[in-house]
Order: structure tokens, then sequence, then C-alpha cells
């Protein structure tokens, strides 16, 4: 986790990243500066995308000593963990009135971001999050893990398991099984295809470097 010279040489690519990191402040975060409900008519997005843009800008200002690209982004990250549903979930396509319901395959995205936002800080707002998430996801589920995806209309049947931010669901004992579930029903789908989606790696290996 050096931050360039002769710790880890990071000084040919982090111009790239640095560039990344201030589109991304300038043209998708900005206007989220003091919002208190993260859902989509206000976002303009979704909370997926949101947690993404979080989670990348403010370890980006970690790892390359940016602390003002960390204070740029920690507020905006504590604000959608406190924004989570009392029932464990970010609204995608909420109201004011809370009556949106969950898109549960959008929501590991969330739980996963604040998952590192946690691994990162320490900070009880985002502990509390994923331990409401994790809850979410653990009863709103099948057996084997696989999320329950009709509820919203949109995201149709998918046996796929989801491997974003398993090892923020490892806090809790219902936690850590349904993430195990969820392993297992990933390297038994790999049985039955050839290929695995560059991502799904990198997501794993998130995994474990954070369980």
């Amino acid at each position: 986790e050096g931050g360039g010279g002769a710790e880890m040489p990071y000084d040919k690519w982090a111009d790239k990243i640095l560039r990344a990191c201030d589109y991304l402040v300038e043209h998708r975060m900005r206007k989220l500066v003091g919002v208190r409900r993260f859902i989509s008519r206000v976002l303009g997005t979704s909370t997926n995308h949101v947690a993404l843009y979080v989670t990348t800008v403010f370890r980006a200002g970690q790892v390359l000593k940016k602390k003002e690209l960390c204070d740029f982004a920690l507020p905006i990250g504590r604000a959608l963990a406190a924004d989570i549903h009392p029932d464990g979930y970010w609204e995608e396509h909420g109201d004011l009135l809370r009556n949106g319901g969950p898109t549960p395959s959008y929501n590991y995205l969330p739980h996963c971001a604040m998952g590192l936002m946690y691994e990162w800080t320490g900070e009880a707002v985002f502990a509390q999050a994923i331990e409401k998430s994790s809850a979410f996801h653990g009863n709103f589920c099948y057996p084997d893990g696989t999320f329950l995806d009709l509820i919203d209309e949109r995201v149709r049947y998918d046996t796929t398991p989801r491997v974003w931010g398993l090892f923020s669901s490892s806090h809790t004992p219902s936690g850590r099984g349904l993430a195990r579930n969820h392993m297992a029903g990933w390297l038994d789908s790999r049985k039955q295809q050839s290929n695995v989606v560059p991502e799904s790696l990198a997501r794993h290996c998130e995994n474990f470097l954070y369980w």
C-alpha cells in the first residue's frame, strides 16, 4: 500500500488514475455533496454506481497519498451507508417515502462498497450498514445462496452466484454461512462453464484479501 517512490512505484499509472478520479469528482460526484436520500430520481443513476464512485475515489486517495480525494469521498460514503433501508438494502428505484423496495442483484455492489469502506476506515456507520445488508441477503435468497431476483420486476431469474462483497458478510455468523454457500455455488457453476469473467476473479481476490 505504498504511495510511490521506493516503496511501490505507482508513478507510471498514477496519472491516469488521478485523471479518472478527477472526472468522477467533477462529472459524477460533485452533485452528490449534501445528498441524504440516495435514490435514482435524485442521483440520476443507481446506488450501485455511486458506491463504485465512492470506493474508487477514496481508495485512490489513500494509495496515492491524495488526502483531498479521501476527504471528498468519505462524507458521501458515510451518507450512503446511513441511508440504508431499515430492512437492509439500498433503494435503486425508491421514493422519499421508501416505497420502492429492493433490487437484490444490484444491492450486492453497495454491500461490497460499504464493506470496503469499513475495512479502510473502521468507522461504525459502515459496520452497521453491512450488518443490515448481510441480514437482508441472508433472508432473501434460496438455500444455496442464490438471490431472489423477481422482487423488483427488473432482473429476471439468474442462477449465477453474486460474488461482490462476500467478505462484507463475514462479520456475522449467518453472513459467513451465506458467503460459504455463494462460494460453493460459484465453484459448482464453473464446472459447466469453460471461461471465467475477469471481474469475478478480481472480486474473489478482494474477498480473500479482506475475509
